[in-house]
């Protein structure tokens, strides 16, 4: 979309919308008009037309997690968990647990990302199978909130999940528990990592 011409897409959706409450929105192309937004950095008027267009149409995730991306490059990151908070549970898949930790991570609301975090590893469905990234971003988000228990959890958890640690996890992990002052349990995993072959940072 060239400047302002998402303005005038989403404008026509709208009404088309309106005319027409029966037929399913041409979603492609409000994607890539909330996506334009993004690029233009207009995370408030994303926020506000997703709003608008959820009164007159039935909107997917894809919808919710453009705006997410937006406000959270905009280091809104508030906004982002108000979007995931008024999301159908149904509708929070994967991408949009990962949006929301990354809002927790912006954030720095520990507490509330590791809970996030948790209910993906222990999600049975396909669909929400927990990746290095989310299993990174909770081993950080444990040491620097002091949770030096989590940060081994997620470690262990990693390999139930066939998620192969590297070396940049366990030296993670190892942090997280030096930021504790758990010397014991970051020993431990340091001969862990030795055993695997890796060699730690300097």
């Amino acid at each position: 979309f060239r400047n302002g011409q998402w303005e005038e897409t989403l404008a026509l959706l709208a009404n088309w919308q309106e005319q027409n409450p029966d037929e399913k929105l041409h979603m492609q192309l409000f994607h890539q008009a909330l996506a334009a937004m993004g690029k233009g950095q207009q995370w408030e008027k994303a926020v506000q037309i997703l709003a608008d267009m959820k009164k007159i149409s039935h909107l997917d995730p894809d919808s919710y997690n453009i705006v997410m991306i937006t406000c959270l490059e905009a280091n809104e990151w508030r906004s982002a968990l108000a979007l995931f908070d008024g999301m159908f549970r149904w509708y929070q898949n994967y991408p949009s647990f990962s949006h929301a930790v990354g809002a927790c991570a912006q954030g720095r609301e520990w507490r509330r990302g590791l809970d996030l975090i948790r209910e993906v590893v222990h999600d049975d469905g396909e669909d929400m199978r927990p990746d290095w990234r989310m299993f990174i971003s909770g081993i950080v988000m444990a040491g620097d909130s002091g949770r030096w228990e989590a940060a081994l959890h997620f470690l262990d958890e990693m390999w139930e999940w066939e998620v192969v640690p590297d070396e940049v996890t366990y030296d993670t992990v190892i942090r997280a528990c030096q930021r504790c002052q758990r010397w014991e349990e970051a020993l431990h995993v340091f001969r862990q990592m030795r055993r695997k072959g890796f060699r730690p940072e300097e």
